[in-house]
Formats: structure tokens, C-alpha cells, sequence
């Protein structure tokens, strides 16, 4: 009996943290390539601070996930994989050199993924400079390496690097921006309360707040 057949990810992989950043590039990319099929891969993160903001970002990915194959955008595959490391207790590493080395993991089990598209904005480049471009390379060169490829047969884009938060926002589907979460320390909305709420004051916040101020038709929790 023969295997069954997969659909090829000619489209290259997509990482998809349930933020505003990675969404706009999700979007943008299936919309923009309806011929391709991608692979959308969301990295669990499990730390010693990071159950609130996982619990919240599962929530943002699958309501998204819905929304696009609601809307007739199914142009992709989803999968899910999981990095438990809470008995390190402060998390030694980027979340974004994990998340790199799962595409490298992906890439490896699917060869014919050439691309990376990464929810590089504008605003990332901030204070920063050449320091985030330094970073991009590392995390680049830990792709490189575990997927045994070269500049020369892997491309990683940043399809809105010349965009801000606010204009990825604006280019957004009102009800796909309000299933989005950014916020990296969810925290309760009431005492003893499950419900979380933006904390309001991590980067990802402050700049979407920002966005809020000059926007205010802007729906975001």
C-alpha cells in the first residue's frame, strides 16, 4: 500500500506567535500568494514565567486559524510543537533562537521548504539598529546550521520590515487584529479572576498602546 500523499509547502513556513507582527505576515503572505501552499507553525514556549502568556497566544493562533479557513484562506497547513524548559528557571535563551531552531527541525523534515518569513516590523529597529540586525543573523545562521542550509538555497523575508506596528494594525481585518495577542505578561483582570488582560507595560504593549492613541478606530483588547 502506497503512503498517502501531502500536499507540498511550496510556499515556504511561516512562524506564528498569535501576535500582531507574525499575523500581519501570515496574512499578508496567503493572500498575496494564493497559488502556494504554506506551512504555519506555532513554537509553545513553557517557562518559568510564561504559563499565562502561553494559555493566551494558543488562544490568539487557533481563533486566527479559524477565522482565515472561515473566510475561504486555506492555503496552508498548521502545526504545533512544544519547548518545555521551566526548570531552567529565567529563560537563558531568545524565545525567537527556539523558535528558529523548530523551523530549522521543520525545514529538515520538509525539504522542499526554501523560504522563512519572519514579522520583522519597522519598530523592531527602534533603539536598536545595527544590534537587531546583528540578532537576525544569529538567528539565521541557527536555522542554517540545523537545517543544513546555505544563503544559497534558503531565503528568510521580512515581507513588512518597512511597516510599523500601527500600519500593520491598520492593514489587519478589524476581527483578526482583535484575536491577536502581543502581550508578553498577560495578567488577571480581577483578583482571583482567570480572565487576563494586557499588562500594559512590556514593549509590545507600550507600542501598541502608542498605536491606540494615534488610532482610536484601532479594536484591540
Amino acid at each position: 500500500m502506497k503512503p498517502l500523499q501531502r500536499q507540498q509547502y511550496n510556499g515556504g513556513i511561516i512562524p506564528f506567535s498569535g501576535g500582531i507582527d507574525s499575523a500581519g505576515v501570515l496574512y499578508h503572505c496567503l493572500r498575496s500568494n494564493p497559488e502556494k501552499y504554506f506551512l504555519v507553525m506555532k513554537v509553545c514556549l513553557y517557562n518559568s514565567i510564561s504559563a499565562n502568556r502561553m494559555t493566551k497566544e494558543k488562544e490568539a493562533v487557533h481563533n486566527v486559524i479559524e477565522y482565515l479557513r472561515e473566510n475561504g484562506i486555506k492555503n496552508f497547513e498548521y502545526k504545533e510543537l512544544e519547548y518545555h524548559y521551566p526548570s531552567l528557571e529565567i529563560p537563558p535563551l531568545w524565545d525567537s533562537e527556539i523558535v528558529y531552531f523548530a523551523a530549522a527541525t521543520c525545514v529538515r523534515a520538509y525539504p522542499e521548504i526554501s523560504c522563512l518569513y519572519e514579522g520583522v516590523t519597522a519598530d523592531d529597529y527602534i533603539g536598536e539598529g545595527d544590534d537587531f540586525d546583528e540578532r537576525l543573523e544569529k538567528y539565521a545562521s541557527i536555522l542554517h546550521l540545523i537545517a543544513d542550509r546555505n544563503t544559497g538555497n534558503f531565503r528568510i523575508e521580512m515581507p513588512l520590515s518597512k511597516l510599523s506596528k500601527l500600519e500593520i494594525m491598520q492593514m489587519l481585518p478589524p476581527e483578526m487584529l482583535k484575536m491577536t495577542w502581543s502581550c508578553r505578561y498577560p495578567v488577571p483582570k480581577e483578583t482571583y479572576s482567570y480572565k487576563l488582560e494586557r499588562c500594559h507595560f512590556c514593549p509590545p504593549c507600550k507600542v501598541i498602546d502608542k498605536a491606540i492613541e494615534q488610532d482610536s478606530n484601532l479594536n484591540i483588547i
